[in-house]
């Protein structure tokens, strides 16, 4: 870095920008997000850096009409001019080793022109964000004599200041000084995160040789004797190992024995958790003819329903053997950070490998090792949330992408992408094999399997084995039974605490309450955001927006009437804590609230493991992630707040739900509760038949007459700019698409206070709608509207 540092300082002499006699151009993407700036910048390659430039780098550049110093990524180098006009040159060559590869380079392309997007953001996602630069402004004296007297003062006798809010009353006042001479602007930018050394130590051979026999303390001769052959270790390490003082140390080190050295240490930390007892995964009767299955085709990508989580695990193992055998890496996707944990764990304890495990818990730091070590080719196997899906992998065999069916796996931040298709675009571009496992797949994916875009292997079972009680809360109601523990389930809890054995309660809301009802005026607290009922969280004493994260104080009292006597409506994870305190005192219960804690989790589970808890109380998301063998009931605590869902995919993830809770019964006499007032809805029956291609007929048929996916494709746009101008832009946009498209339905434009505009939701079948969407990305590219296409929206 110092060679191209000292090749690139900026320049204020004439420069040569030819390499071997022939002028050299770049084509840079600068690295600012906004809709205005979404093209390529043309840049002169001094003469100096030339050689070393390479597509996929970062460069300083100055960018602007202030000339900012800012950083990009050089997407092409070439001889001929493409652009006419003033060019400026590269001010600095950041990498000799592209940290963008070829293939990242493609699915940039690829990303940008399906979600409709600025490139720079794509880009963003495939690098660490430590690799990319802070800008940082300061304000350089050059005339101090006739400056006001106040900023002299503000200066502080300094030449350079950084410029920050504490200038927000001077900018006036800085701004007559810039014109006048006085002040002048500069920009810096830095990486503010970077790789971690330490300083190991060597024996000086020349002055062991030399000068030895100069030393008196025997202490230090030993130590050198003895270290001289070592490998070279950091002062602590030293200090742990052999008999020697720090001042000895230090003595030998300021007299030469020892030459300091910087070695790049790794902040990259290992965590485990406990994970399921394989016994000969390769002998599992699932095994050979599904891998065989898997092996036939690498182009299509495939949908893999398993007959439960064990045969999952028993496939993935043997897919990794089989890709490390044939020198190929592995690539598996996980939908939240404690499943990546889960089976980075799992492939280390059955397989002794390596394993990268990449999620957002990792520090910036570790994220930039990983990095590193990736590009370098240094893992056999990543396990990955989403936000590791596109770094530089190398030589990979087969990206396996854990529970298909989430909603982790489409990002609702801009890009706004579907991971799936950007895994199957890497997998094809690379000849790599892609499978979508999930044991109750989304309707989408299942669809396209049927079609023949994806190959179905399907090893799902005919018939549920697990003993499953539905109960009707509205028989519960009648015998006087207001509360959500029904009779059965009270039993089941009691029966199972007499086997010393544990219950599961899944309960989809993390708080005390739904909402929070004034019976003396019907005020209920909504978000101002996203105008839904706030939860109360009683642990925190606050209200809390389970959309978007809003929370305020909750003061016990109406915020209208001032009514102290409040009613709290719905459950939630601790007011099922309390209803199990209240009836079985002598209980002990575990809450699992937050999956984001390793060590938390770890003690948790230890817990469970140990049978030091009897009832287990998680939401659906977190359940997944426990692995517990004495676990005889599970009950899911309001099935009806999952199936009636204000969304057109309800009934498919109430039917993930049931599947899912399911897995958990692993005790030969367990159950499955099932507490609802909906005894005859078409996931619970067809479920409890174990019909699965059945339910999924019936969903099917119902997405087709309601124009819903994989139909019609479901696209949301939201236009941002001036209230006066936000329905105007909004209907000439419906106005385009309606005059374009064949067989749309437009709902809309409605105004919301989440997204800050209005918002559109666009039904269509029509292939290209997305030429469309580019021509109105285009049109407004340069103006104060802004125009976000979000083509897979999860929540309407």
């Amino acid at each position: 870095m110092l060679f191209i540092m000292l090749l690139s300082k900026k320049r204020k002499i004439c420069y040569n920008y030819k390499k071997g006699g022939i002028i050299m151009f770049a084509s840079v993407v600068i690295n600012v997000t906004s809709s205005s700036v979404d093209q390529m910048y043309e840049y002169l390659v001094p003469s100096d850096i030339a050689p070393y430039i390479n597509i996929g780098a970062r460069v300083k550049v100055e960018f602007g009409l202030g000339n900012r110093l800012v950083m990009g990524y050089v997407l092409d180098v070439y001889e001929e001019r493409k652009f006419k006009g003033e060019i400026k040159p590269i001010i600095e060559l950041l990498d000799l080793k592209p940290i963008i590869t070829p293939l990242q380079l493609k699915l940039a392309e690829y990303l940008k022109d399906d979600t409709i997007c600025p490139l720079i953001r794509v880009l963003n996602l495939m690098i660490p964000s430590a690799l990319n630069l802070k800008t940082f402004k300061y304000l350089i004296v050059k005339n101090s004599s006739n400056i006001d007297a106040t900023l002299v003062e503000l200066f502080g006798g300094k030449e350079i200041i950084e410029v920050n809010k504490k200038l927000d009353g001077y900018h006036s006042k800085i701004l007559k000084e810039i014109k006048n001479g006085n002040i002048e602007i500069s920009y810096e930018t830095k990486q503010i995160v970077k790789y971690k050394y330490v300083s190991k130590y060597t024996v000086n051979m020349s002055n062991y040789y030399n000068y030895l026999n100069t030393i008196r303390n025997p202490l230090k001769v030993d130590f050198l004797n003895h270290y001289k052959d070592s490998i070279m270790l950091t002062e602590n390490e030293i200090l742990d190992n052999y008999e020697i003082s720090l001042y000895m140390l230090k003595d030998l080190i300021k007299k030469g024995f020892l030459d300091v050295k910087k070695e790049r240490t790794l902040r990259i930390k290992t965590h485990n958790v406990a994970v399921s007892e394989i016994n000969n995964f390769e002998e599992s009767e699932f095994v050979k003819p599904t891998k065989e299955k898997f092996l036939k085709e690498s182009k299509i990508p495939y949908l893999y329903i398993p007959s439960s989580n064990s045969e999952k695990e028993d496939v993935l193992l043997s897919l990794i053997k089989e890709m490390i055998a044939s020198e190929k890496n592995v690539v598996v996707l996980c939908a939240d950070i404690l499943s990546s944990v889960k089976y980075a764990s799992l492939i280390r304890k059955h397989l002794n490998l390596s394993v990268a495990c990449i999620n957002s818990r990792v520090s910036s730091g570790e994220y930039l090792d990983y990095y590193t070590e990736i590009l370098n080719d240094s893992y056999q196997v990543i396990v990955t949330t989403p936000k590791g899906a596109f770094l530089p992998y190398q030589n990979v065999g087969m990206y396996f992408m854990m529970d298909e069916e989430s909603d982790n796996y489409y990002n609702d931040q801009s890009p706004r992408y579907d991971l799936h298709k950007a895994i199957y675009f890497l997998s094809y571009t690379s000849n790599a094999l892609f499978i979508m496992e999930s044991i109750s797949p989304a309707v989408s994916t299942y669809c396209y399997g049927l079609k023949g875009i994806y190959k179905i292997v399907d090893n799902s079972n005919v018939s549920v084995n697990t003993n499953v009680e539905v109960v009707n809360m509205l028989d519960e109601l009648k015998q006087g039974n207001n509360t959500y523990l029904s009779k059965r389930l009270k039993n089941a809890l009691i029966k199972t605490k007499q086997n010393n054995l544990q219950s599961l309660l899944i309960v989809n809301n993390k708080s005390y309450s739904n909402y929070v009802l004034c019976p003396s005026c019907g005020d209920v607290p909504k978000c101002p955001n996203c105008e839904i009922s706030l939860n109360y969280n009683e642990n925190k004493n606050i209200l809390l927006c389970p959309a978007c994260g809003y929370r305020k104080d909750f003061l016990n009292k109406c915020e209208k009437c001032f009514n102290t006597t409040l009613r709290f409506g719905g459950i939630g994870i601790e007011s099922v804590n309390e209803l199990i305190k209240n009836n079985f005192p002598e209980y002990k219960t575990l809450c699992i609230v937050d999956n984001n804690n390793f060590e938390e989790f770890s003690l948790q589970m230890s817990l469970i493991e140990d049978k030091k808890v009897d009832v287990i109380i998680t939401t659906e998301t977190f359940s997944k992630s426990i692995v517990n063998n004495n676990i005889e009931t599970v009950g899911i605590i309001n099935f009806d707040s999952v199936l009636k869902t204000p969304s057109y995919d309800a009934e498919s993830r109430a039917y993930n739900l049931l599947v899912y809770s399911k897995e958990h019964v692993k005790n030969n006499s367990g159950k499955l509760i099932v507490q609802t007032t909906h005894i005859d809805s078409s996931p619970l029956v067809n479920f409890i038949t174990g019909d699965y291609k059945a339910f999924m007929k019936t969903e099917i048929m119902n997405r087709k007459l309601m124009h819903n996916e994989p139909f019609y494709h479901v696209n949301r746009i939201i236009i941002k700019t001036t209230y006066n101008e936000m329905f105007s832009v909004a209907n000439n946009i419906k106005k385009v698409l309606k005059e374009l498209c064949d067989k749309l339905y437009i709902i809309g434009p409605t105004y919301s206070k989440g997204y800050g505009g209005v918002v559109l939701i666009v039904k269509h079948n029509y292939s290209k709608i997305n030429d469309v969407y580019k021509a109105v990305y285009e049109r407004y590219q340069n103006s104060q509207t802004v125009v976000i296409f979000d083509k897979y929206p999860r929540k309407l």
